[in-house]
């Protein structure tokens, strides 16, 4: 099997925030990518899409704030954003990020990790009035190994072992997980947006006939060019399509489907 390494820009969710009365309504994703590879540059951005209403002009640009601990992390590459306030206990880093009719923006930072778990600070911060009308901590770090090297791994199994969450809580929580061996998809099972899922060496993905995995927003990656061996998608009779990727309308980012019904192995 050839080298692959697949990413599909990764998107960690905030919930959706409910903004002063002048303002709309929009939604605010969380994405950081990365940094759980020895001490290589990750990526953290924060991306809004509008719900589709024109906003008041003051309420078209706010600020993102993500603030940590000081030398817990170093920026390679500000990208969007600014110092915006630093002493010799915390860092604050801020963007400006536009809330426009249907049109998603973007800010990003590239850094290294220096401490582990270290607990970053997200602020959504009121244009007018500086009010924070979000706020969130993340770590860029917190990942859980599950299976091992040579040995299959059933999803149900690692459901009930709590190594991932429930179908039900999936579907709205992201999760970070490193993957060994091979993992059998016997469940019909969402990784949630902003969910990591990276891939030891050898590792794989099966999904069983009859389920389907679906993969929201989030990336599959494996770090320094480690081989793994793909995603198998297993054979079953329900006439249904076996592969679907498309970008997702509200957020214009991608989205993967994968239903068991061709035996197909795919190379994204």
């Amino acid at each position: 099997m050839k080298k692959i390494i697949i990413i599909l820009t990764v998107w960690f969710s905030l919930a959706a925030i409910n903004l002063f009365s002048q303002c709309e309504s929009y939604e605010y994703d969380l994405v950081t990518t990365g940094f759980t590879c020895d001490l290589t540059p990750g990526e953290i951005c924060v991306s809004s899409y509008a719900d589709g209403h024109y906003p008041l002009d003051e309420c078209i640009e706010y600020y993102v704030e993500i603030e940590y601990p000081k030398g817990n992390f170093i920026f390679t590459d500000l990208g969007d954003f600014e110092v915006f306030y630093e002493d010799d206990d915390i860092v604050k880093l801020r963007a400006h990020i536009d809330l426009m009719y249907d049109i998603s923006d973007q800010v990003c930072l590239q850094g290294v990790l220096q401490e582990p778990e270290t607990a970053f600070i997200l602020r959504i911060i009121h244009p007018v009035t500086g009010h924070v009308v979000s706020g969130e901590t993340f770590y860029l770090d917190d990942e859980k190994e599950i299976g091992a090297n040579g040995q299959d791994l059933l999803l149900s199994q690692a459901i009930i072992d709590q190594s991932l969450l429930a179908p039900d809580d999936s579907r709205k929580e992201p999760q970070r997980v490193y993957i060994h061996g091979n993992l059998l998809i016997d469940v019909d099972y969402s990784f949630g947006t902003g969910s990591n899922l990276r891939m030891a060496h050898g590792s794989s993905i099966e999904v069983q006939s009859n389920f389907y995995l679906n993969i929201v927003k989030s990336s599959v990656y494996s770090c320094n060019d480690e081989e793994w061996n793909g995603i198998l998608v297993l054979r079953n009779d329900t006439g249904k399509t076996d592969f679907e990727l498309y970008p997702n309308p509200a957020s214009q980012y991608l989205t993967i489907v994968l239903k068991g019904d061709n035996e197909t192995k795919f190379e994204i």
